[in-house]
């Protein structure tokens, strides 16, 4: 889904997604309650992608890439800034990678991000991940009461460039 302004899933089960479950971009006023994705034989759970204004609740991912992952591309030819993000109650499973992520493609700013009530129950790279390329700049980012188990890292970060956003970015 590209651009979507006011953009609800509720109550929704999505399984065996393919490449990414569910790939949102460039969409403002999201809400979602009560969103369950099994990929676990497949790939990426929700990628949210270049977007603003979002409530997500009650969300149960269990994938094989990773889980509930925070992106900016330039797949729409300009980069864009993200952020006013809450997540709340959320469970996350990722077999090989990443449970609850920023990255790795970060065109563009992230800002203003509330993790509250998140479990991880597996994580073959790091439960909670933050990976800034290309200068992204991510700022005021919470984490309250999260709990984790079988990860093979709880925290990932990085800084890096990939080149990825058009332009000159820079790291």
């Amino acid at each position: 889904m590209v651009n979507v302004n006011g953009l609800t899933l509720s109550g929704i089960t999505l399984v065996d997604g393919g490449h990414i479950t569910l790939l949102t971009q460039h969409c403002t006023h999201v809400v979602s309650d009560h969103l369950t994705i099994s990929t676990a034989s497949d790939r990426d759970g929700w990628n949210v992608v270049d977007t603003t204004d979002a409530v997500i609740s009650n969300i149960n991912v269990s994938s094989n890439d990773d889980a509930l992952v925070f992106k900016g591309d330039y797949a729409l030819g300009q980069t864009y800034n993200s952020g006013n993000v809450v997540v709340d109650n959320a469970h996350l499973s990722a077999k090989c990678c990443n449970g609850l992520m920023f990255g790795s493609e970060t065109c563009g700013n992230f800002t203003n991000y509330s993790f509250n009530n998140i479990v991880v129950t597996e994580a073959g790279k790091s439960g909670l991940g933050m990976v800034s390329e290309d200068g992204a700049h991510i700022t005021n980012v919470t984490f309250n009461h999260v709990a984790m188990s079988n990860t093979q890292s709880p925290i990932m970060e990085k800084i890096g460039t990939r080149l990825c956003c058009g332009g000159s970015p820079t790291v």
